[in-house]
């Protein structure tokens, strides 16, 4: 809408973790590099936590296509919203199993259990990848800790990898005490909230400075660095911006688009994001 209003190739500010705008902040960059260690290594268990809209989809994204080039069997799942069946029935769908429609949790299992304990064989390592275990039902955490101790022993060649607010339930709780590697994404401080701006906007073909400091400011101050947010705000102060027919993004322009964000994020909350399965 108004890419050749600032001489953008595209949105600098995705609206979800499906449209690129990845970030390579120190702190994202560390904790994509630790995933991918404890692939590399045959961890068994690496759990990112960290409030909403930090950027834990995303890297977890980046991490199962990075999984994808390797010689390694992957297998992703978004399970919000998921029951313990739908989890199973999903798990046995993109392993390619065949599962039919109102297939029988014992059946499941089953079926599960002699396709994972057949392929040990094949000797490549296999990779599990679940995002938001915080908004499934409390019972899927007894799957991905049966897929862990399915394979275990020091032989293991099963790496899970799970995204989630928090692990701080009773039935998420043991996930976090067996993993190897815990991370635990934050907010954006101020100065990493300019520089999120800057190199977003810069790398859809935009002069990096258009935002005024002020304007950096006051977007760190109404989004507290929270990236999805920042993302949001920055993508109405643009607009503002544009009607105005103003050469810059000031802190005018964020204040405008300030009172049209709590609307905005009403609306994006009412998509529902589909993640990658292979």
């Amino acid at each position: 809408m108004y890419a050749s209003y600032w001489g953008l190739s595209r949105s600098p500010f995705p609206a979800s973790a499906d449209s690129g705008g990845f970030y390579d902040g120190a702190m994202h960059h560390e904790a994509l590099s630790r995933l991918m260690f404890l692939v590399e290594d045959h961890g068994r268990c690496g759990v990112l936590t960290g409030p909403s809209g930090t950027g834990k989809t995303q890297l977890l994204r980046l991490a199962a296509r990075q999984v994808r080039r390797t010689q390694r069997f992957m297998t992703a799942v978004d399970l919000r919203g998921l029951s313990q069946n739908q989890l199973l029935w999903s798990l046995a769908a993109a392993l390619q199993l065949g599962p039919r429609d109102g297939e029988l949790a014992q059946r499941l299992w089953r079926m599960l259990e002699d396709y994972l304990r057949g392929s040990r064989h094949s000797g490549l390592p296999r990779v599990f990848v679940f995002d938001h275990l915080d908004r499934a039902a409390a019972d899927c955490a007894h799957v991905i800790e049966w897929l862990l101790h399915l394979d275990d022993g020091p032989s293991c060649r099963t790496t899970v990898l799970i995204a989630g607010r928090a692990f701080d339930g009773p039935a998420t709780s043991h996930l976090q005490a067996i993993s190897a590697l815990r991370i635990e994404i934050a907010a954006l401080g101020q100065e990493e909230t300019a520089e999120y701006v800057r190199a977003l906007f810069s790398s859809a073909g935009g002069d990096a400075d258009v935002f005024t400091d002020e304007a950096l400011d006051l977007v760190f101050a109404k989004t507290r660095g929270v990236p999805r947010d920042i993302n949001r705000l920055c993508d109405l102060s643009l607009l503002a911006a544009m009607g105005a027919n103003c050469p810059n993004v000031d802190s005018e322009a964020v204040n405008v688009a300030g009172r049209e964000l709590p609307a905005a994020v009403e609306r994006d909350d009412t998509l529902s994001l589909l993640f990658e399965s292979a």
